[in-house]
This record gives C-alpha cells, structure tokens and sequence, in this order.
C-alpha cells in the first residue's frame, strides 16, 4: 500500500494553534480525527508516544509527527503550518513552524517506513520548507507544494540516475 505523495488542498491546515509540541499535536490530532473517524485522544496518544520515542522534527523548520493506528484502513496525512513556530527538539535546534502528520494502518506496516521516507525526502528542499512556512493560505501552501514537485520531476528527469 502506498500513500500518495501528493497533499491535497483539504488535507492542508494554516495557523494551526499551539503553545507547545503536546498542545500542537493534540490540534493536529482533531483535524486527522475528522478525516479517519477515530476518536482525537486516539490518534493524540499515538503521536505523543511516537515523539517520546525521539522527536519527529527533520530540521529546517520541520517535523513529521507520524504513528501507526490499528484502527484504520488507509493511511491519512495532514499538511499544518502552525501559527507561531514552537520548540520540538529539532537536531538543528530551530522551532518548527511546519508540521506533516502521516497516519499508518498497522495492517500495512510493510509500506509504513518507504512512504514516510518519502514525504521526508520531499521535505528535503529547502526552497520547499521556506515556501510552507511562510504560506498564508491554502492556496500559498498547495502551490509550494506544486512547485517542489515539478522541480523534483524535473531534476530526475535530468539526471534519471537519481531514481537508483
């Protein structure tokens, strides 16, 4: 099972609240609670509990919060850019200001670890990360992600070799 890499615009959250990674997780986890009809405590204490295990930020000014739940059938994800950047433990000790959630079936744990790593590799490209972070809109974010996506086409189709 793979989850599409793509970020829809209803998948996308601008000034998200939160004072701190507990209570911005816990917002997260209300919106994702609408999407997969799983209680908000739920999918909360699965993302708590992934980032006691190691903080989720990637650096850059953001963090993958992701978890698995066994009571999904398809993984959901949500794209949130927080309304005031927070500490998260990032290894470059910068606050994160942009958060993308990956829930995962557990009934599809296979393909958890490729599609994560896929959506941090896309988080790689700093012009991306600066375009998220700075998004006013909806809008402003799903043409960031647009844009990182054709020069990520563009690039491997350059050098074809990448995709090895």
């Amino acid at each position: 099972m793979a989850v599409c890499l793509d970020i829809i615009p209803e998948e996308i959250v601008i000034n998200l609240p939160g004072g701190d990674r507990a209570s911005a997780l816990h917002h997260l986890a209300t919106v994702l609670s609408r999407e997969v009809r799983v209680p908000t405590q739920t999918i909360s204490s699965a993302l708590l509990g992934r980032e006691r295990m190691g903080s989720t930020a990637i650096g850059g000014g953001v963090a993958v919060p992701h978890a698995l739940l066994t009571d999904i059938a398809e993984p959901a994800k949500c794209l949130a850019i927080l309304k005031h950047p927070i500490w998260f433990d990032a290894p470059d000790s910068e606050p994160v200001s942009v958060l993308l959630a990956l829930l995962w079936p557990t009934s599809h744990e296979n393909s958890y670890l490729p599609s994560l790593a896929g959506l941090m590799r896309r988080l790689r490209d700093p012009k991306l990360r600066e375009a998220l972070a700075a998004a006013q809109s909806v809008e402003e974010a799903a043409l960031a992600l647009s844009v990182s996506s054709d020069r990520e086409i563009t690039k491997n189709y350059a050098n074809p070799l990448s995709y090895l």
